[in-house]
């Protein structure tokens, strides 16, 4: 039996570099946006809470709220 201690982490692999930048369909945007929009008005505006509704961290929504242009 091995301990977890023992084995070493597996290689993180950074992606190829034309997956870098994906593009998205007008209708993905369109509900990513509406996702977050909607996390808004749940959480009545309150980011913090909003990225909780996602379940996702708040530096990760503020990240989407960026890319998204909200």
């Amino acid at each position: 039996m091995h301990s977890p201690a023992a084995q070493s982490p597996p290689a993180l692999m950074s992606p190829p570099a034309s997956m870098s930048k994906v593009m998205l369909s007008p209708g993905e945007r369109q509900a990513w946006t509406a996702l977050l929009q909607s996390a808004l008005g749940q959480s009545n505006g309150v980011q913090v809470r909003a990225a909780d509704v996602l379940g996702i961290s708040y530096r990760s929504f503020r990240h989407l709220m960026k890319k998204y242009e909200l």
